[in-house]
């Protein structure tokens, strides 16, 4: 839609005049908490501030080219939702109370920003939607779809500052005041660190909506029936979205925890933190491929009918794509906690330069499924390239290979089987059976999947102990977590595997942890 296309070609804009500030004010305060709690406060001030003029900036920009030269170009029917997405970057700082509370590893508070602004955004955009579509039906002088597209930025807009005021609040309950993050009190010295920092970062930031821009003139030359695919592939990726929720929930909050151990020179923590990293990333990915391909295609068949079958059949093979991010995920969180931001940048623009390259080569000969393997190549070029360099220029950790690997594999098959047996017993897909199939494929088969890794010997007695602690910060999601971690116990504890395949950095780990937490004071 016309909201999508103007995000993308805006894309460009955003992460140029974000340079990569926000993730460099997380780097560096988590670096300096320990030592200097009052002068980390200040690189989140300069994010604040620099999030501000740089918002003031893009909206008067993007204003003066809506009003004088977009109505001149083909883009001309673009102009008001480039006028709007360009309000949403203003004031720009909207998000530093998430970024805090990453920064001191608060990823309950973060979570809950998260969900809110996810909910916020689905409420306000569905009411402004209406009420300025009926505002704008009349007057003759909007239009009904303006008004539309006006309630949209607004529902968006309002979002993020209702959350605001919910991250305000937190902030306060944990007894922080507003003057250390707000006052500028940065120095010149603190403004060339992070902008040199965040220019780094914002190599590889830049790369990722160059190459989608590059990728869809490629297509268009090369894939005649390009448009249709585009069509059926974005309708695919909305099944993939559990992706996401794994790259915010889990890697964004790597960074912080990994900046610290490694500053402080605490090597068998940081060791630890990828090896989890590692182990978590494999052990969602599994269950995602293993749910998504067995039942996404039947559900999307089911409610939208015979004509979404071509979306339907790309599934499984986005999922299995999804899958590839997390090694890439996880390294370049460790590049950017040692400092090497440039590193992780050239990593990622090596994976679009490999991208490109690979459609230009593949989808001559093989169509449609020459984009998905040039896609699902690149990324395993990437993971590869950031696992070799992250290992020489930082540190090497171990992979545990059953409770990363055999493990979740062989629980993800039994759990894939299980589902595609309950989808054969209604050969037609309908509404009704799709949408069972798909609630089947969310909390029943997830306890089923953490049953059969215990049972596998996915889960030694440390890894228990860990998912019992995580289960009682799980907020308002306590009780299903609750249930689901006495299932996996049971199964750990059933298991003839159970042990046989313990993480043996853990007791080191466990020790660095212990003296990291004892070195942590009040900040402010």
């Amino acid at each position: 839609d016309f909201w999508a296309w103007a995000a993308r070609w805006l894309a460009v804009v955003w992460v140029a005049f974000d340079l990569g500030i926000g993730l460099a004010a997380v780097r560096y305060f988590a670096a300096l908490q320990l030592n200097n709690p009052r002068e980390s406060f200040r690189y989140l001030q300069f994010y604040v501030w620099w999030q501000f003029i740089s918002g003031a900036i893009q909206l008067g920009v993007i204003a003066l080219l809506a009003a004088q030269v977009f109505p001149q170009t083909a883009l001309a029917h673009l102009s008001f939702y480039f006028v709007a997405q360009a309000v949403i970057q203003f004031p720009g700082f909207l998000q530093v109370f998430g970024l805090f509370f990453r920064s001191i590893q608060r990823f309950d508070q973060e979570q809950r920003l998260t969900l809110a602004l996810a909910l916020a955004e689905m409420i306000c955009t569905t009411l402004l939607i209406v009420l300025m579509r009926r505002w704008g039906a009349a007057r003759g002088d909007i239009g009904e779809t303006l008004g539309g597209i006006l309630g949209l930025g607004l529902g968006l807009y309002l979002a993020r500052w209702l959350t605001f005021g919910l991250g305000a609040w937190l902030y306060r309950r944990l007894g922080y005041g507003f003057r250390p993050l707000f006052l500028p009190a940065f120095d010149r010295w603190i403004a060339q660190r992070m902008l040199s920092f965040g220019a780094r970062l914002a190599v590889g930031d830049l790369a990722a909506p160059l190459g989608y821009l590059a990728e869809g003139w490629l297509l268009l030359r090369l894939f005649p029936g390009y448009g249709e695919l585009q069509s059926a592939w974005l309708l695919a990726l909305t099944f993939t979205v559990a992706y996401n929720v794994l790259g915010k929930g889990l890697y964004n909050g790597l960074m912080p925890a990994l900046t610290e151990s490694y500053i402080q020179e605490y090597r068998s923590l940081t060791r630890y933190y990828m090896s989890q990293a590692v182990r978590y990333g494999m052990w969602f990915s599994a269950f995602a491929v293993a749910g998504l391909s067995a039942v996404g295609d039947r559900f999307m068949v089911g409610v939208l009918g015979p004509d979404a079958a071509r979306a339907a059949a790309l599934i499984g093979p986005l999922a299995f794509i999804g899958a590839l991010q997390w090694p890439a995920w996880s390294v370049e969180r460790l590049l950017e906690a040692a400092g090497r931001p440039l590193t992780r940048s050239w990593v990622q623009v090596g994976e679009v330069v490999a991208r490109v390259g690979l459609l230009a080569l593949f989808v001559p000969l093989w169509q449609e499924g020459g984009i998905l393997v040039a896609y699902a190549v690149a990324l395993a070029l990437r993971s590869l390239a950031g696992w070799l360099l992250a290992g020489r220029l930082v540190l090497w950790w171990r992979v545990y290979i059953w409770q990363t690997f055999v493990a979740p594999v062989g629980a993800g098959l039994l759990v894939y089987n299980l589902l595609c047996g309950l989808g054969d017993l209604s050969p037609q897909p309908t509404p009704l059976v799709g949408t069972l199939l798909l609630l089947a494929a969310l909390y029943p088969a997830l306890l089923l999947y953490g049953l059969f890794t215990a049972l596998l010997g996915g889960w030694d007695t440390g890894g228990l102990a860990e998912l019992k602690q995580a289960a009682r910060l799980c907020g308002a999601m306590r009780p299903l977590a609750g249930f689901f971690y006495r299932v996996v116990e049971l199964g750990a504890l059933s298991s003839p595997l159970h042990n046989r395949f313990p993480l043996l950095l853990r007791e080191l780990a466990e020790e660095e942890a212990s003296a990291l937490t004892l070195r942590r004071k009040r900040l402010v």
